[in-house]
């Protein structure tokens, strides 16, 4: 169980510098986001992951891995939609191979891998956590 508890805190410590300099990224390019997109990015992206590194560091692994493992899915589903799906602004494929253009992408796919990473460990601290009352 120490092994998956340190293997996510170190995940959304790893999404959180990804997600730094996308978020810059964003606004250098500039590659706006709507309202929708905008609301689900802040609370599911950046909220959610934190908030569950915060249970799982206090002990709570079963509920903060399964905060986790659904925050870095749903992260995942909305970037790869964005960024390799639909012909938009969001995707990787339009931005310009400029200084952000580059970090725009590459943070894109370090934050794939990492929710990909994410939702694998948080699946396993899940699974080997005892039941909490």
């Amino acid at each position: 169980m120490a092994n998956a508890r340190k293997a996510c805190l170190w995940i959304v410590a790893l999404h959180a510098l990804a997600l730094i300099v996308h978020s810059q990224s964003h606004q250098a390019i500039p590659v706006p986001l709507s309202a929708l997109q905008n609301a689900f990015a802040v609370s599911v992206i950046v909220i959610a992951p934190l908030v569950a590194a915060a249970m799982i560091w206090r002990g709570f692994g079963r509920v903060g891995g399964a905060l986790l493992f659904v925050a870095m899915l749903g992260a995942f589903l909305f970037g790869a939609i964005n960024h390799y799906v639909l012909d938009s602004p969001d995707n990787v494929a339009q931005i310009p191979a400029t200084e952000w253009g580059n970090a725009f992408t590459l943070s894109a796919h370090a934050l794939a891998l990492t929710e990909l990473l994410g939702v694998a460990t948080a699946a396993a601290l899940v699974r080997v956590s005892p039941r909490q009352v």
